[in-house]
């Protein structure tokens, strides 16, 4: 056997399990798992591979088998079922090891080396930076098997059936501290043409122009790179392994730069710990780098992949199908001997790839924790009780100041600058925002509740018109399905269009496909939550519009397609375009049945003002229309006749192309009820229908042209933005363009749901709405970047202080009555951050030995007490719950609380009415109603979390009193839950429903059979 093919396997398989010297500084994601079991992956890498290549130590296991069946290795098959009655796994193992040397031996020491050669062969078309996937192959012959099922039209792309999970936290503004400085990795815009390029690749290089920027005041170092295509004069100069070669090339540079010669930062970062080793700079550069350009996707059915791609190699690649039919007999053994010996080893590793991909994929579907709940109401929710409090809290009078410019300009006429209890009094729609409450204060506040008449609020979620989620917005989505299960009425999304520069980040020479996974996997999350009457809108540009319309109609079917829609979002075209102005965008409208109905839009007052009364007829204005119709008197012979003008006595006949639109009949009753228009002096030639305001559909039909007059355009949206946000540059749809969508697919008391929100213009859409209406729309938005605390929550909270800004400042104080509630979600990186796998008594065998249990073992069993995996042993303290998170800077772990009443209730689906806090003795319970409708109608559930540390038999007495006497006080329902251990009858522990409903069925890590 060849030891360059055995260790070219081994050197591919560190690749394929991201365990190679390239990796070994990364300290994130998956390569954190990785690294933790390094050992277990390397004595699979070097000591099951190598077993195989070395016939003598593949027959040493064969005989080690046979003796702990007690059989001889050359045994008969008959004794063999006869062990197999007593160990039949083992029994099968050895069947199975004893064939593989047999065949093994049979095609020699050429034919192994062959199968080695066609297993890297295959693994090396499959994998790419952390991801399994067909790569682009230079080959006249089918390389790949694409599954196909006869459908007239199917829409395939490299990586449909992959999860993508990349996200942009990482890409715009990674930074880390030394010491007392930190460090900032930015991205501009590159300045170089892009048209002189070698291919899709793109590299991360310092900016020439404005590579360094240090604030000695702050401290701070700012790296600025660019991250581009290179051209080929600069591939040609950098050769191969071009991105490590500018990454050393940006080092060099900032180890040279004098800027910081002087700061102590540069020694800090380019002074290498011990020979050998990396600088702080080498290492963190290296991981913006892989971080960005690495593991973009996860697949959903690895295993089942591959061996359908094997099976489709082994039959292109390995079979020698030109034999057949000629002449010569020809010796088929040899092939099948090679196949089986392939499938054999393929499967080990596809097996154990699978396992790996699988468990990241559990990891990735895993309902995520809620880590912070907090609410923005208008005081005029809040009893005047709790006014002095509020009026002391620092944090939030100045929050007011910064949000409302309160004390400056025109707000000082307002409230002179002064924030009191008066003043409170006196603006009702001033936005408090309890995270700047302390727990006890909080819980205060919910159960004292008011409605704006000074009622008491008694269903909380009834109560509360908005839900915001800081998250990844399929992970939102996945949370969320069982709450809002076919409750959303219209879906109105603003997705990255995919241009290069929208900051949606994709695989180098996969961009289109990584943009369709992405949408797909979150559009089809999201249909969950419409209701069958329900609509959906996208708003897209031509990049990806005609990819978007197939894979659309191929979720929610062509029979529910509604239309495209045609927006005109410039007044002019711009001035710097050398082909086409670029005047639209479009918006793809589907239903989710039949059932949708959609509305008609309000007249405006345009279209009012064509109705007139000239004759003042008593029943209002009216507009005259045509009297004849489409057909000729040919072909409707019964709308031939002669009308009498009663003014001229003049018989008038229809001409020959267009016979009168009504029959005689009718025209008769038309005449008798005063619907006839001859004129304002009777002396039309031809009369006109009388169309009586009052008497048509109050209001028009929508149509596929939505003109920038009527919506809005993209000028006008900005400067919507600046009003309240004078420094801010965003790019976003008018409040116009969403309200009429909005008007066209929900009602006034819809819930509208948005999962790329942006700034938050859908929420504004909703609230003018329900301004002018008095409606009780409300909506869902999900944003993961930073913007959702710098843009689009103090935009929510700015429009409900007033709907009249300039400048950043509101000019009057005419809002409205709202309020909303916003969470914070673990995001998967936070996951696999806390993944810990405990020590337990290992099985000192071989993975192969083994076959797979090990691995589903380690990944699995010594993986259950993570705390992202819900340890129910920290249940007798549910309110201390926290999970590791990395800071800003991404050097150091804190302790983030997690909010595992607010995740239950979302992880149940349950309408939660109230949330209040009760206390038996010194002991707290925060204690849960609500409903949830079933088939057997609405059922209710109440839900009890208390700290039960070190009970024993008193305190679950004490316990089951307090509960059955304070807490229910004679109500009954359906379903009780309690955290840990209680004596309480008919209650569940939660542990048992959390566990199930955060993470499914975990022996799908299992590869398929």
């Amino acid at each position: 056997m060849s030891d360059n093919s055995v260790s070219t396997l081994q050197k591919l398989l560190r690749q394929l399990f991201q365990i190679n010297e390239e990796t070994a500084d990364l300290d994130f994601g998956i390569y954190r798992i990785m690294h933790l079991k390094k050992g277990a992956v390397d004595a699979f890498i070097q000591n099951d591979i190598a077993q195989i290549a070395d016939m003598a130590a593949l027959k040493e296991a064969v005989s080690s088998l046979a003796r702990e069946l007690g059989v001889d290795p050359e045994c008969d098959e008959a004794e063999l079922e006869r062990v197999q009655q007593v160990n039949p796994a083992n029994a099968e193992l050895f069947r199975t090891k004893r064939d593989l040397l047999r065949r093994a031996a049979d095609i020699g020491e050429a034919g192994r080396n062959d199968v080695f050669n066609h297993l890297i062969s295959f693994l090396s078309r499959y994998y790419d930076e952390g991801d399994f996937m067909p790569l682009p192959r230079a080959s006249s012959s089918r390389t790949y098997a694409v599954p196909y099922n006869g459908e007239e039209v199917m829409l395939y792309w490299a990586n449909k059936d992959q999860y993508y999970i990349k996200t942009g936290e990482h890409f715009q503004n990674f930074l880390f501290r030394v010491g007392e400085y930190t460090v900032r990795f930015r991205l501009r815009d590159a300045e170089t043409e892009q048209n002189n390029t070698r291919d899709e690749r793109r590299y991360f290089m310092l900016h020439p122009k404005y590579p360094l920027e240090y604030d000695e005041k702050a401290k701070t170092l700012t790296i600025w790179f660019e991250y581009r295509q290179i051209s080929t004069e600069e591939n040609k100069a950098l050769g191969q392994n071009a991105q490590a070669k500018l990454v050393e090339q940006a080092y060099d540079a900032i180890r040279m730069w004098d800027g910081i010669a002087f700061t102590g930062l540069q020694a800090s970062l380019c002074q290498s710990p011990a020979k050998g080793q990396k600088s702080l700079l080498e290492r963190k550069l290296a991981q913006y780098v892989r971080r960005n350009t690495s593991d973009y996707f996860i697949h959903k059915n690895l295993g089942p992949f591959l061996r359908q791609e094997l099976d489709f190699y082994i039959k292109n690649e390995m079979m020698n199908l030109d034999a057949i039919g000629t002449g010569a007999k020809p010796n088929l053994q040899p092939y099948v001997d090679r196949i089986w010996v392939m499938k054999y080893l393929a499967n080990q590793v596809i097996d154990f790839l699978a396992q790996m991909e699988n468990f990241q994929k559990k990891l990735w579907e895993k309902k995520k924790f809620v880590l912070q709940t907090d609410y923005c109401m208008t005081i005029d929710h809040i009893p005047e009780k709790h006014y002095p409090a509020i009026c002391a809290n620092e944090r939030q009078v100045q929050e007011w100041k910064n949000l409302y410019g309160i004390g400056e300009g025109a707000q000082q006429t307002l409230g002179g600058g002064k924030i009191d209890v008066a003043f409170l009094k006196g603006h009702p729609y001033l936005m408090l925002d309890t995270a700047f409450f302390d727990a006890t204060f909080k819980d205060h506040l919910l159960e004292d509740l008011q409605h704006p008449d000074g009622t008491p609020v008694t269903d909380l979620e009834e109560a509360i018109g908005g839900l915001l989620i800081k998250s990844e917005n399929w992970q939102a989505l996945n949370l969320l399905q069982e709450r809002y299960k076919e409750q959303v009425k219209c879906i109105y999304i603003d997705p990255p269009y995919n241009t290069g520069n929208d900051g949606f980040l994709y695989k180098d020479n996969y961009r289109h496909s990584s943009w369709l996974s992405m949408i797909k996997d979150r559009i089809l999350c999201s249909m969950g939550f419409l209701s069958d009457d329900g609509s959906f809108f996208s708003s897209i540009d031509d990049n990806e519009a005609d990819l978007y319309e197939v894979l659309l109609k191929e979720i929610y079917s062509p029979t529910n397609f509604l239309a495209t829609l045609v927006w005109q979002k410039r007044y002019s075209p711009p001035p710097d375009t050398s082909n086409f102005g670029y005047m639209h965008e479009l918006i793809f409208a589907f239903r989710s049945s039949e059932k949708f109905q959609r509305n008609l839009l309000p007249l405006t007052e345009e279209q009012i003002g064509r109705y007139r009364n000239p004759d003042n007829d008593p029943r209002g204005p009216w507009k005259p229309t045509d009297y004849t119709c489409r057909y000729t008197v040919d072909e409707r012979s019964n709308l031939n006749y002669p009308i009498i003008n009663p003014y001229t006595h003049q018989e008038i006949w229809p001409n020959y192309s267009r016979a009168w639109a009504f029959s005689q009949e009718v025209h008769k009753i038309n005449e008798n009820e005063n619907r006839i228009w001859w004129g304002s002096d009777g002396s039309n030639n031809v009369p006109s229908l009388k169309n009586f305001l009052s008497e048509i559909q109050q209001g028009s039909m929508p149509t596929t042209i939505l003109f920038h007059d009527t919506v809005g355009h993209t000028d006008e949206a900005a400067k919507e933005l600046r009003a309240f946000f004078p420094n801010i540059k965003f790019t976003v749809k008018p409040t116009r363009l969403v309200r009429h969508l909005i008007q066209i697919g929900a009602n006034k008391d819809s819930l509208i749901q948005d999962f790329f929100a942006g700034s938050g213009t859908t929420a504004h859409a909703v609230l003018n709405m329900n301004k002018e209406d008095d409606g009780t729309r409300k909506y869902i938005l999900v944003e993961m970047a930073d913007y959702f605390d710098t843009v689009m929550k103090p935009r929510i909270e700015k429009v409900a202080y007033s709907s009249n800004w300039k400048g950043g400042k509101p000019q009057d104080t005419d809002g409205q009555s709202h309020m909303f509630k916003y969470l914070t979600l673990e995001s998967y990186e936070d996951t696999l951050n806390n993944i810990e796998f405990s020590a337990r008594d290992s099985v000192q065998k071989s993975l192969f030995d083994l076959d797979g249990y090990f691995l589903r073992y380690m990944l699995d069993v010594e993986s259950r007490e993570s705390l992202c995996r819900m340890n129910h042993s920290t249940l007798d303290r549910p309110f201390d719950y926290t999970l590791a998170r990395k800071t800003a800077s991404q050097d150091n772990i804190a302790r983030m609380p997690v909010d595992l009443v607010e995740t239950f209730n979302y992880l149940l689906g349950i309408h939660v009415t109230t949330l209040r806090t009760e206390y038996n003795g010194e002991i707290k319970y925060r204690v849960v109603t609500g409903e949830k409708a079933s088939e057997n109608g609405m059922e209710t559930y109440l839900i009890i979390w208390r700290t039960t540390a070190g009970w024993g038999a008193a305190e679950l007495a004490s316990d089951r009193t307090f509960v059955t006497e304070k807490i229910m006080a004679g109500r009954e329902f359906d379903h009780i839950h309690m955290n840990d251990r209680f004596t309480v009858a008919k209650a569940k522990k939660i542990e048992d429903s959390f566990h199930r409903l955060m993470e499914g069925d975990w022996d799908a890590i299992r590869p398929a059979a």
